[in-house]
């Protein structure tokens, strides 16, 4: 499957973008500016926008068979987790998600 990374922009989302796109998987990275991250990952790696506060953007992240990972630091943690648990509930209906590591 392919691996969602949200956080992708930071220390630790950027670093295991690297790992991931190195080990040779398949990468989403879901960015609030897709611009800014696009030109900082490999090619073939997949840059959608998106903002988990924001649960309209989501579908363009969760689309296809996924493998999960947030590493977003956010301010409203419980507002986020909120939206994406709306989100990834909208998107198990129709979709399997193959993992979910959210820390």
């Amino acid at each position: 499957p392919t691996v969602l990374v949200t956080g992708a922009t930071g220390y630790i989302g950027g670093r295991l973008v690297d790992a991931l796109e190195h080990d040779g998987h398949r990468v989403r990275c879901m960015a609030r500016r897709p611009e800014y991250l696009a030109v900082r990952v490999r090619a073939g790696t997949d840059v959608v926008g998106g903002d988990c506060l924001k649960p309209e953007t989501l579908a363009a992240a969760l689309a296809g068979q996924l493998a999960m990972t947030s590493t977003d630091a956010i301010g409203d943690a419980r507002r986020a987790g909120q939206a994406w648990g709306r989100a990834l509930a909208a998107h198990r209906l129709t979709h399997p998600l193959a993992d979910l590591v959210y820390q």
